[in-house]
């Protein structure tokens, strides 16, 4: 994405938030960005598809955020607490303050489902690096490593939803980190009698 596609699709991110999706139009966009209609629409052609192109680069930046941090932890139930602060925490907030949200975060047409689906992807395909350590204790339990990096990615989506606050969402997270634990056989921080996670995750280039 060139620096004049992150702008628009920054200053859109802003409207559709403050507005609601439905109510955001590419006028609304263009001000916002502090171009002309003409300019914005030699970019994207239509208000549907610079909210494909929004969710995209809100995926992209989560999982960079998330990538970040992992390159300075070693310990699983740190990086999948990152993960969950960087993909789930954030989207939780923004449903309680943004108008619309839900129609902008279940990316509200075809397009916009198709491109969270490969957010989606991405973000299993990382799970999966920090999760290959563990395949033989994952082996053990009839589980594959894509299989739980995929339902981490279900669940998280779906927390955001039925988490009554942010306390109620921290202790879903919780649990389910708690279970991850289990069944890769790794320990949490918390546990002062536990010994180093084994194997200890290596971090992903």
């Amino acid at each position: 994405m060139s620096p004049s596609q992150t702008r628009l699709v920054e200053a859109a991110t802003t409207c559709f938030v403050r507005y609601g999706l439905r109510k955001t139009t590419m006028s609304d966009i263009a001000q916002e960005a502090g171009v002309s209609r003409p300019t914005l629409y030699a970019h994207y052609r239509s208000k549907d598809e610079i909210l494909t192109a929004t969710l995209l680069h809100m995926g992209a930046r989560s999982l960079e955020d998330t990538r970040k941090a992992w390159a300075h932890q070693t310990r699983l139930d740190d990086m999948l607490d990152a993960y969950f602060d960087t993909g789930v925490r954030k989207a939780f907030a923004l449903l309680q303050t943004a108008t619309d949200a839900r129609d902008l975060i279940s990316g509200h047409n075809e397009a916009g489902r198709a491109a969270l689906l490969q957010v989606q992807i991405e973000k299993r395909n990382a799970l999966i690096e920090i999760l290959e350590p563990y395949q033989s204790a994952l082996a053990d339990h009839g589980q594959r490593v894509d299989q739980l990096a995929h339902y981490i990615v279900v669940a998280g989506t779906q927390l955001k939803y039925v988490a009554v606050n942010e306390e109620d969402l921290d202790e879903l997270i919780a649990t389910l980190i708690a279970t991850t634990l289990a069944v890769t056989g790794a320990h949490a921080r918390n546990n002062s009698d536990a010994p180093a996670p084994h194997p200890e995750v290596s971090r992903p280039a």
